[in-house]
């Protein structure tokens, strides 16, 4: 117990705030770090939503920019139906910030070929997504793992400054 102890005492020596700039440096960055989480959360919500969806091929009709952001209208048939589709990603938006570099990558696409793979809601048919990274999933893990962990350090350290201290 008495190692324990000492190793979050050198722990807080090295990352508990000491001064108000320290403090306002922490404070923006467990905001930032709750942002991120929710940011995460709801990325990874979306794509267990899809996730069970069906694949089909589909047609761009049309890119759209607006200013910084892109929109891509397709159709795609399901059964003999066509139907018309306008979102994007794993949260389904129908505008959405695309880095330059996968933007590229859609129009190299578009000079050989105007079909892309969308996800389709199995019961809804005129449900769908253009998923445009779909192994983004598998980066989520090494994005939240420092964050995650720097937060866990705080609240133990926190808990054994609270546990000490004499009320």
């Amino acid at each position: 117990m008495n190692k324990y102890n000492e190793s979050i005492d050198l722990l807080a020596l090295y990352l508990w705030p000491r001064n108000t700039i320290a403090w306002i440096a922490f404070s923006l960055a467990m905001s930032m770090s709750c942002i991120l989480f929710e940011d995460v959360f709801r990325y990874i919500s979306g794509y267990a939503k899809i996730n069970d969806w069906k694949r089909y091929s589909a047609q761009i009709e049309d890119i759209d920019y607006k200013g910084a952001l892109v929109g891509v209208r397709y159709s795609y048939l399901v059964n003999g139906v066509r139907f018309n589709g306008r979102n994007i990603g794993v949260e389904s938006k129908e505008y959405m910030d695309i880095p330059s570099r996968k933007m590229q990558k859609i129009k190299n696409n578009l000079k050989f070929s105007n079909q892309i793979e969308i996800r389709v809601d199995p019961k809804n048919h005129q449900l769908s997504t253009y998923i445009i990274s779909p192994n983004e999933i598998y980066i989520i893990p090494l994005v939240i793992f420092f964050p995650l962990s720097l937060q866990f350090l705080y609240i133990l350290i926190f808990y054994e400054k609270l546990k000490r201290y004499k009320f």
